[in-house]
C-alpha cells in the first residue's frame, strides 16, 4: 500500500514537471491580424488564445504560456501577459 501511494506520488510530481515544461516564454509585439490578435516575433505570428490582450497591441510583451501549432498556424495559449515598458 505504502509502494503504490509512494509511485502515485511520483507519477504526480512527474506529471506536473512535464507540463510546467510544456511552458514558454515569448517576447513580441502584439497585433491586429486577419487570424484575430497575434504575437509577432522576427516575421512569425502567434496566434493568441487564452487572455484578451487588445489593451496591448502595438506593444512590446512578454508572455508566458503554452504554444501549439496546427494548419492555422501556431498558437499561444497565455497564461500570462506583462508589457514591456
Amino acid at each position: 500500500m505504502l509502494i503504490a501511494l509512494v509511485c502515485a506520488v511520483m507519477i504526480s510530481f512527474v506529471a506536473t514537471i512535464g507540463m510546467a515544461a510544456d511552458e514558454q516564454v515569448l517576447q513580441g509585439t502584439v497585433q491586429q491580424s486577419e487570424a484575430g490578435l497575434v504575437i509577432v516575433i522576427e516575421d512569425v505570428e502567434y496566434i493568441v488564445a487564452g487572455q484578451d490582450l487588445s489593451e496591448m497591441v502595438g506593444k512590446q510583451v512578454v508572455v508566458t504560456g503554452t504554444v501549439t501549432e496546427s494548419d492555422e498556424g501556431k498558437t499561444i495559449n497565455v497564461l500570462e501577459a506583462q508589457p514591456i515598458e
